[in-house]
């Protein structure tokens, strides 16, 4: 299962135009994570990509406990490679929904892409329909977006929580 997977998401990848995927090679259970070899290889990428963003899942608010583990890791990460950011890493939705938000973009321009995408996850998605799922949630935020709105700015959008990362001096 492993490998199915692993070729799923490197074709999800294609879809959304990522060249370079990189995976720690570890197991989907969060107890069986070897979080300091995981960590250690995320701060070696992080040190020679320099990205100016960085998103995760959400450590506090995902019901998932691979999805909490892999949003401390990254914050983490990001704090011992002395990458300098804005100040926060991103926080996105995946089994939580967020009752409050630092940050909405619309993304109607992207959504084929991103259900396309979805769609490469055979594994999972020929039992649980997560496209669905996902196009909802993202329907459903555009709409209720601005309560003041008199019309919502456009058909979709996620939502993401500031993550905010202490300064780091190497």
């Amino acid at each position: 299962m492993a490998e199915v997977r692993r070729e799923e998401a490197v074709r999800a990848a294609g879809v959304l135009g990522v060249k370079d995927v990189i995976f720690c090679d570890e197991p989907d259970a969060a107890d069986e994570i070897k979080s300091k070899a995981v960590k250690r290889k995320l701060v070696e990428v992080l040190t020679r990509v320099r990205p100016t963003e960085v998103y995760t899942l959400d450590e506090e608010l995902d019901r998932h406990p691979a999805h909490r583990l892999a949003g401390k890791l990254a914050r983490e990460s990001v704090m011992e490679s002395g990458i300098v950011l804005p100040a926060c890493i991103w926080a996105y939705e995946i089994w939580s929904l967020f009752t409050t938000w630092d940050r909405l973009e619309y993304i109607d321009s992207y959504m084929a892409k991103k259900m396309a995408a979805i769609a490469e996850h055979k594994s999972q998605v020929a039992t649980i329909p997560y496209g669905e799922g996902v196009m909802g949630l993202n329907r459903w935020r555009a709409v209720f977006a601005d309560p003041k709105a008199s019309a919502p700015a456009g058909v979709y959008a996620e939502v993401f929580r500031r993550i905010t990362i202490a300064p780091h001096s190497k």
